[in-house]
């Protein structure tokens, strides 16, 4: 029988261990006893551990004391722990869910009980265990294309900028860019385009993302074709640029595209030496 799930039984009755061990091996769980919670705390997060039944009254460290150390380890924090317990009163309840614990089991307990509640707990469990781990794929993920696009960026022979069009400032350039500015990467990013092209340039780019982003939101509105569509999320312009601190103005046909950016609207500005016609 495949392994349902990796189950910790915390009881200082060797006859409940027995019990319960049964019960869930029989459904095709794993099971870890331990005697005491000092014992299940030292190995619990070696285990990988989907679930924990842990008895209240012990020795030494009773369950809710157990519960409180387990939680405080940020690897156990979303580890379920049912209590298994005799205590019937409305008090004892509320420490076992104010400690962390996921449920309470009274006992003596039932098997059908106690199997349908590990279900419930080791299910969400493990997809909470899935949805972490292919979060941290997808984010090493982004990092690679990060660090592919940052490569791609700066070496490319085409001066970039990446400008925010809400706030009308440079995001970054690439060093194509900063050397065409003749100025460092780093002193631009943040400033504005009036700073960074000059007051009339960064006057004409500002429309032009306007009307870039009307023409986006246009073709959303009437569900264009993908081909279509790309095509009005790009605007062209012919763009004098004085590199800073000089007085010689270059002109540049410049390609103003919209581009995915969590939070913000962004927009990236190719620029490209004019050939004299």
């Amino acid at each position: 029988m495949d392994t349902q799930g990796n189950i910790v039984i915390v009881d200082d009755n060797p006859n409940n261990l027995q019990v319960l061990s049964q019960i869930l091996e029989s459904a095709g769980y794993k099971v870890r006893p331990a005697l005491t919670a000092a014992i299940a705390l030292r190995s619990i997060e070696s285990l990988q551990a989907d679930l924990i039944l842990l008895d209240v009254c012990m020795p030494e460290m009773d369950g809710f004391e157990a519960c409180r150390q387990l939680k405080k380890n940020p690897n156990c924090v979303d580890l379920p722990v049912i209590f298994v317990s005799a205590l019937n009163n409305i008090e004892d309840r509320l420490t076992a869910f104010q400690v962390g614990g996921a449920d309470y089991i009274l006992k003596p307990f039932h098997a059908d009980e106690v199997l349908a509640r590990v279900k419930a707990h080791i299910g969400h469990s493990q997809t909470r265990r899935q949805l972490t781990a292919l979060l941290a794929q997808r984010e090493l993920a982004l990092q690679k294309s990060e660090a592919r696009y940052r490569a791609l960026l700066n070496e490319s022979p085409l001066a970039v900028m990446m400008y925010d069009a809400n706030t009308w400032s440079v995001i970054e350039v690439n060093s194509a860019y900063a050397t065409l500015a003749a100025c460092p990467a780093q002193s631009l990013a943040g400033k504005s385009l009036e700073f960074a092209l000059g007051s009339a340039q960064a006057a004409q780019l500002c429309d032009l993302t306007e009307q870039l982003f009307l023409r986006r939101a246009n073709a959303t509105a009437l569900a264009m074709s993908a081909e279509t569509s790309q095509a009005s999320e790009e605007l062209c312009m012919t763009m004098r640029i004085n590199p800073i601190h000089t007085n010689q103005a270059i002109e540049f046909d410049a390609r103003i595209k919209a581009i995915d950016y969590p939070y913000t609207q962004v927009c990236m500005v190719t620029l490209q030496p004019r050939q004299d016609t």
